[in-house]
């Protein structure tokens, strides 16, 4: 009776890890993705749990595991605590923004309004359309 060999996690995801490292070496892109892949590389007995786990949940998907450490090394080498504080200032900015340009506009409408109720009543034009 033949046996199945399921793969090794912790191989299918490092491999994974050095495709991806390999890439950017190739095309001189993202060194500090790269040094995040060696650090995962070098921790593997730390890491093997998790390999499990990202294994079981996604090798059935065709990249999954790849997709998942890609995201796993990228938030990794370039999530930033102030660019996070300084994006949800601006978000709470702009909505402050819209909200006066809503006033504004809706001022603006009845101003319009008023504007063409006195053009049409009472003779005089004001050249504008």
């Amino acid at each position: 009776m033949a046996t199945l060999l399921m793969p090794d996690p912790t191989q299918v995801c490092e491999d994974a890890l050095r495709a991806d490292k390999a890439y950017n070496v190739e095309n001189a892109i993202l060194p500090s993705e790269n040094k995040i892949i060696d650090r995962l590389l070098a921790r593997r007995v730390e890491l093997v749990s998790a390999y499990a786990e990202i294994y079981e949940k996604l090798h059935d998907r065709e990249h999954g595991i790849a997709t998942i450490l890609g995201i796993v090394t990228n938030v990794a080498a370039f999530w930033n605590p102030q660019k996070v504080a300084d994006a949800r200032d601006a978000r709470v900015r702009l909505q402050k923004v819209n909200h006066e340009i809503a006033e504004l506009a809706m001022d603006l409408a009845g101003l319009l309004e008023e504007r063409s109720e006195i053009g049409n009543s009472s003779g005089f034009a004001s050249d504008t359309h």
